[in-house]
This record gives C-alpha cells, sequence and structure tokens, in this order.
C-alpha cells in the first residue's frame, strides 16, 4: 500500500495533467462514505452541501450483463444508511480496502 499511496501522492504534487479533468469547486453528486481507516462504515453520501475540498478516488468500472448491487430509487434510502461490503464485487471491496 506504501507503494501506491507513494505514486498517488506524485502525482497529485507533480502531475499537473493528471488533474486537468478536476473542476474547482465540483464533486460528484454522489460519492460512497468508506468512514475512517480500520473502521469500516460504507453508505452513500450525498454532496449537496459539503466542502468543495473533499477529496476522493474514483473507479473506472463496467457493469457488462452481470446482475449486481447498485444504486437505484428503490435503494437509495437503505444506501445512505448502510451499505454491506459483503454484498459487493471483491473489485469493490478491494476498491474500498484502498480507499
Amino acid at each position: 500500500m506504501k507503494v501506491a499511496k507513494t505514486w498517488v501522492d506524485n502525482c497529485i504534487e507533480n502531475h499537473p495533467e493528471c488533474n486537468r479533468w478536476a473542476t474547482p469547486g465540483w464533486l460528484p453528486t454522489r460519492l460512497l462514505d468508506v468512514g475512517p481507516p480500520g473502521e469500516p462504515n460504507l453508505h452513500l453520501h450525498i454532496t449537496t452541501g459539503i466542502s468543495t475540498t473533499a477529496s476522493y478516488t474514483t473507479l473506472s468500472h463496467s457493469w457488462g450483463q452481470l446482475k449486481i448491487k447498485r444504486l437505484e430509487k428503490a435503494t437509495l434510502s437503505a444506501m445512505m444508511n448502510k451499505i454491506d461490503i459483503g454484498e459487493l464485487l471483491k473489485t469493490f471491496q478491494d476498491a474500498i480496502a484502498i480507499t
């Protein structure tokens, strides 16, 4: 994990081209709050009203034909309270652990 953190820190500090798509003050409308390190408390967070200096990571993923847990109108309220990490694909579990 130290190596990956070093790479990300180096990119943020030394590669302005990596941040060329970042718009100051902009956040996605929804973020997954993973909680503090070692204490996962997964839940969906609506970003309206949060500081625009918040940092976040992204995972690019193709849904394909998979029938997996995903955000829908019917699941919005429940996902804002809690998301069980065990219900997510291993790719998402790993991304959360790394984040």
